[in-house]
């Protein structure tokens, strides 16, 4: 069972993607097992993390969850560039980052 009592989105940390913007993301992290898979949920375009509100903590009973907010939504820095449609889908391409990132806290933390 997923311990929700903090905050039902898991717990809160900002990542760094490769051109030093912070996207503010949240970690539910699943079962206990180490070969335990990762989700990183995607929010549509203009939408923040909290879309996924009621869906992550279902995902984390199996699976590491995380949602984040895209450049410029929810808490995550705006990005210094046109948010053209190449720019979003440098957005897109984060999440392996961010997931990496976030797995190197849930070790050392």
């Amino acid at each position: 069972m997923v311990d929700t009592a903090q905050h039902t989105q898991g717990e809160s940390d900002w990542v760094p993607t490769q051109d030093g913007r912070r996207l503010h993301a949240m970690v539910l992290p699943g079962p206990p097992d180490a070969a335990t898979p990762t989700v990183v949920f995607e929010a549509g375009s203009g939408a923040s993390r909290s879309s996924w509100a009621t869906v992550q903590p279902e995902v984390a009973r199996h699976a590491r969850a995380i949602v984040y907010d895209r450049s410029g939504l929810g808490r995550s820095a705006p990005d210094r560039s046109n948010r053209t449609l190449r720019r979003m889908a440098d957005d897109l391409t984060e999440p392996d980052v961010i997931a990496a990132e976030i797995a190197k806290l849930l070790q050392t933390g």
